[in-house]
């Protein structure tokens, strides 16, 4: 499904529509009635199925009254079961889900997550796999582990363990006014808290300063926060900071960063290995994670010794930095090793596609994994200090205040001391430099850290959740059904798919029948469940709503990505049309005629994706009599429909956005409006407010006009046709080449304004950039789908050509323009659109990355970037072309989103300014019928225009209305992303294997960054899963070197393979264990470095 293809911020999501539906096969339990409604939307894609119409029914019964809850209090009441659940104290396989550990230290008291509920009884729906929109696709079952398997992993362990510990309380959160005077004192401080989705015990929130992030460590010290709530934090002693291994990349109090004189580097973990007994470790799913190998004679023996005197029974065990350290300090490291968690799986990593950074559709923030710890170190490899397994800030949202999230680190123990080939520079003082005292509590630890002259840099704030300002998240989670580990025949337990949220123990009444005994039949459904309750750090508490199908397929995937991202894809109640016109078609009113400006006489047009149906702007041009030009923007009228305060008005307020998939968008409006009443469909006299210019030909605007018009449009072009218009102006054109022509004008009319609206949008471009505005464009995929099974067949790259870059000028100067009216007529509630510049740390990063391979690039403005990026254009050679696409994808991390806001609460106009467009003022106005923030700003020009009364709100719901569009839109972003996800996944798992070509971008120990080229994704690379004799990392002049060396096989022989950053290599993709997800694995080197697959070619932007 393809969005209104408008690149004001160069973001545009294409795609086809399926056509395939299926009957619906139901079943119900208990004393319910089966429930054989559907969604109007659904029973109307039984015989048609157009583009922008949503497909998906609401399966979800939750309770959309309000977005949030309430501030939970120790005060709630709650639900006291006859059978209480289990508290979630580990059992031997539980331990391998790292987001239940709790920490020694922490200790608090709980309270309710949500206060009272009412028990409801809920019905099921089992939907068959081609129930929505979907195709079966062969899946695999990945959630549950083969019975030999599991026996194997509960009976691993001989030594004794430790006892687990009980989950522990939260702590009550303050009050609101110890919060306002915490804040006001600066005491406490307030953010978004991000959690990392590969490691759950790890959670940031941006320092006020712009620095680096605050970090909360464990689930006791989030205290039932989420990913994304707003919380108030209480800095921790000094004495409880992280420290770092550098001055840039966060660690644990462990990794302190060495010589090559120490017996300690930078690792994620550690593999106690002997001359032995032998005996494996195994983790997730039973895999084997490495056979043992003799221990070499370690060169400093004083620093070993807590390894070297190891009982046997320890031997081969995978075992957590932290818990070594500890163990180390301590000790009582053989009791450390009993109480090990396991980290997660990798799996690959996840598809990140880079977003545009120009300025009509938002600009974002990779959204990547934040790390893996797939692979063990041995203790005989020697890693450099600097080689972190992580990745930058990918896997939160962007927000006002800077972010920098990074994963902890951890420790190696080495044995090859005094290796040559290990560069040690950049390196910071040894243990013994930092004074590390004879006592072996881990407060000496940190005292002697703080001694360091460097502290400052080494050190990261910890901080613990104090109040829960905003809960942003919905508690509701799309995931598994499983049982009990002790079969507890009272409680089943609810896996969310997304790892950041907690397990939860579901009542077995609310589960189907007969779960208890056959759970192995729904091993593959997914399930809606939502969270009621969580007392402590162990399982929370929740409700089962409904199944929402297999896992696997598209139309369940697709409908679990919108419950994920909390959108709402409900049919529009009929009440809600009571107010419009409801005959087609519609007929303006004269007395509206009379107060508006006629302009059906012109020669207007769209231009737009060919599939679009929602036509929200339309252009004009026309040559004066003194040689000028008067060009027009003309924008739907919406909120002549939508009076302010009305029913609609609240439902479009909650939306706040259309979400485009890939097959199909979720409406903002009604389609009635959306596709007919506001639509600038051709032949149709429509309502628009238009902004107009005169405009010389050089390019410089001589006067403006605002105000409400009506327009006729003579045709609807399409990008391509468009293109055709521009490229070959005097073409006489076959029929069915060009749209039908409305009204007296014809096509050659239509073409020489297209061209002249061109020479106008290439002039305005160039004084733009020219004044220093930055684009990242990046590569954007478009798939055609199968008619019948609604899979992907082929997919295309989407070129930005000179049409798309037309409308993208004037709709830039369109905004730009009602930015500086509104502001000026109401400057306490102009709706605005700010961006704020990149984060600097990270931008410090990424150019010494840069720099490292010789690639000097100005980082001081938006415009020097510009030119940076220009300057290293001008080689058009293949290599050069890939790095440049590389070279976006890296800048593109430490930008920030663009965010709406009330003019009225922020003080200081310098944070009203656009970075990447590089002005003072900038709003949207130009797509009301997909974004309620272009309605707010419609009202506002109404008003200033004096066509209606000020609106009625005051800024500080405008502004609370802003945040809440921020964060629809994006969710909508995020549902993108994740729809073109598993499309692509489906897409290889058809051609079952593709191979790539890709550009590294990050090397780190033992895995490695890829750019796929054709695809735009990020991909991480593990070499444990390629046929190695061995690896080897080294920095060579601050350059990260990977050396890989291939073991021999039938076809080839041994052969050493360096993977640097830019480095070319080919990647095979491959379908993943889970569904509709793929990896990539490195394939072996060109027979000529540098060498490209033949009709090789790099995707433009």
């Amino acid at each position: 499904m393809s969005s209104p293809a408008r690149f004001e911020e160069g973001v545009e999501i294409s795609g086809d529509n399926t056509a395939n539906s299926s009957p619906t096969s139901l079943y119900t339990w208990g004393d319910q009635k089966p429930n054989t409604s559907m969604s109007k939307s659904v029973q109307k894609s039984r015989t048609r199925q157009p583009p922008n119409t949503l497909m998906v029914p609401n399966l979800i019964k939750v309770d959309r009254s309000s977005n949030s809850l309430e501030t939970p209090s120790a005060e709630g009441s709650k639900i006291r079961d006859k059978n209480p659940p289990p508290t979630g104290t580990k059992s031997k396989n539980q331990k391998n889900h790292r987001r239940n550990k709790t920490s020694d230290s922490d200790s608090s008291k709980a309270s309710s997550l949500d206060g009272s509920r009412k028990e409801k009884d809920f019905s099921f729906e089992d939907r068959t796999p081609s129930s929505l929109t979907g195709a079966k696709l062969p899946i695999k079952n990945s959630q549950s582990r083969p019975r030999k398997e599991r026996s194997l992993d509960s009976s691993r362990r001989t030594t004794p363990k430790t006892p687990r510990k009980s989950p522990k309380p939260f702590e009550p959160f303050i009050s609101l006014e110890e919060v306002q005077r915490g804040l006001k004192k600066g005491e406490l401080i307030e953010g978004i808290l991000r959690i990392n989705p590969k490691n759950y015990e790890d959670a940031y929130i941006s320092a006020p300063d712009g620095q680096m992030d605050i970090y909360i460590g464990g689930v006791l010290d989030r205290n039932r926060a989420l990913h994304g709530d707003v919380v108030v934090v209480q800095i921790k002693p000094q004495m409880e900071w992280k420290v770092l291994s550098d001055g840039s990349k966060p660690g644990d109090l462990k990794s302190i960063p060495v010589t090559n004189n120490s017996a300690f580097q930078v690792c994620d973990t550690i593999e106690i290995l002997s001359t032995g007994t032998k005996k494996t470790r195994r983790g997730k799913r039973g895999k084997k994670k490495r056979k043992n190998r003799p221990l070499e004679t370690c060169t400093n023996e004083k620093a070993m010794s807590p390894i070297l005197e190891l009982d046997k029974s320890c031997e081969g065990l995978i075992v957590e930095p932290d818990e070594l350290v500890q163990g180390i300090l301590d000790g009582n490291l053989e009791s450390k090793l009993d109480c090990v968690d396991e980290e997660l799986e990798g799996n690959g990593g996840v598809v990140v596609a880079p977003h545009e950074l120009s300025e009509v559709d938002d600009s974002g923030k990779e959204d990547a994994s934040a790390c893996s710890n797939d692979l063990m170190v041995e203790i005989t490899e020697l890693m450099n200090n600097n080689s972190l397994d992580q990745e930058p800030d990918g896997w939160g949202p962007p927000v006002p205040e800077p972010i920098n999230s990074w994963c902890e680190t951890n420790l190696q123990v080495n044995n090859s001391v005094g290796n040559s080939n290990i560069s040690t520079e950049n390196t910071l003082p040894s243990l013994a430099e930092l004074q590390l005292p004879s006592s072996k509590s881990k407060m000496a630890f940190v005292e002697a850290v703080l001694k360091h002259p460097l502290a400052h840099k080494l050190l990261q704030k910890t901080a613990k959740v104090v109040y829960l300002k905003e809960r942003k998240h919905n508690l509701v989670a799309v995931g598994h059904l499983k049982l009990m580990q002790d079969r507890n025949p009272n409680w089943a337990l609810f896996s969310p798919q997304d790892h950041r949220l907690p397990r939860i123990t579901i009542p077995m009444k609310e589960c189907p029948p007969n779960f208890f005994s056959s759970a192995e039949d729904h091993a593959k459904i997914l399930y809606i469940a939502k969270i009621t309750e969580w007392e402590n750090t162990g399982f929370a508490k929740g409700h089962l709503y409904r199944s929402i199908g297999e896992a696997g397929l598209i139309a369940t995937e697709t409908e679990a990505i919108l419950i994920s991202n909390n959108v709402d894809y409900s049919d529009f109640a009929d009440n809600l049309l009571e107010a419009l016109p409801d005959k087609l078609p519609w007929t303006i009113p004269e007395e509206e005629l009379k107060v508006r400006r006629d302009l059906r006489k012109e020669c207007i047009f769209t231009i737009d994706p060919e599939t679009a149906k929602d036509l929200d702007d339309a252009v004009s041009c026309r040559e004066l009599s003194d040689g000028t030009w008067e060009v027009g923007v003309h924008i739907a009228d919406v909120s002549y429909f939508i009076p302010e305060g009305s029913k609609i008005d609240s439902v479009a307020a909650h939306r706040a956005t259309s979400v485009y998939m890939v097959q199909m968008v979720v409406p903002m409006l009604p389609q009635l409006l959306c596709e007919h009443l506001c639509s600038l469909n051709p032949g149709e006299e429509r309502l628009t407010m238009s902004v107009m210019w005169k405009i010389t030909p050089v390019g410089d605007i001589l006067e403006e006009w605002f105000g409400r018009s009506v327009i006729n449009s003579c045709a609807k072009l399409s990008y391509e046709q468009a293109q055709k218009l521009i490229d070959n102006p005097d073409n006489e054109w076959k029929s069915g080449e060009m749209p039908q022509v409305q009204g007296e004008f014809n096509i050659a009319t239509i073409a020489s304004k297209v061209g002249q609206l061109n020479q106008l949008a290439l002039i305005l471009r160039k004084q733009r950039f020219d004044g220093g505005a930055l684009c990242l464009n990046q590569v954007k995929l478009h798939f055609s789908l199968d008619s019948d099974s609604g899979l992907p067949s082929t997919f295309s790259v989407y070129e930005q050509k000179d049409s798309n870059r037309l409308i993208e000028e004037f709709m830039l100067l369109a905004n730009m323009a009602v930015a500086h009216k509104i502001l000026k007529s109401f400057p306490g509630k102009a709706v605005l659109r700010c961006h704020p510049p990149p984060i600097q740390h990270l931008m410090d990063e990424v150019l010494e990355t840069f720099s490292t391979v010789g690639l000097n690039l100005d980082s001081s403005s938006a415009g020097k970037i510009q030119e940076s990026l220009t300057h290293f254009r001008k080689d058009s050679s293949l290599i050069s072309q890939a790095r440049q696409l590389a070279i976006t994808s890296l800048l593109s991390k430490p930008m920030q989103r663009a965010l709406y806001f009330c003019a009225g609460s922020y003080e200081c106009e310098k944070l009203y300014h656009h970075y990447a467009l590089n002005v003072p003022l900038y709003t949207h106005f130009t797509s009301p019928i997909r974004r309620y923030a272009d309605i707010l700003v419609h009202r506002l020009l109404a008003a200033a225009l004096d066509y209606t009364q000020e609106p009625l709100v005051d800024k500080r719901w405008l502004q609370r209305q802003c945040e809440h569009c921020n964060d629809k839109k994006y969710a909508a972003k995020l549902c993108q992303e994740s729809s073109q996800e598993i499309y692509l996944g489906a897409f290889i798992k058809e051609t079952n294997i593709r191979e790539e070509v890709a550009m590294v971008i990050a090397v780190l120990d033992h895995s490695f960054d890829v750019l796929i080229l054709q695809f735009g994704i990020v991909k991480r690379v593990y070499c444990d899963k390629l046929p190695l004799l061995g690896k080897h990392y080294q920095k060579q002049h601050g350059i990260p070197h990977l050396t890989l060396t291939w073991r021999a096989d039938d076809n080839h022989p041994t052969c050493a393979q360096t993977v640097t950053i830019f480095s070319m290599v080919t990647v095979m993709l491959t379908p993943s264990n889970e569904p509709l997800k793929f990896q990539a694995l490195l394939q072996r080197p060109f027979d000529t470095p540098g060498n490209f697959p033949p009709n090789f070619t790099v995707p433009k932007i």
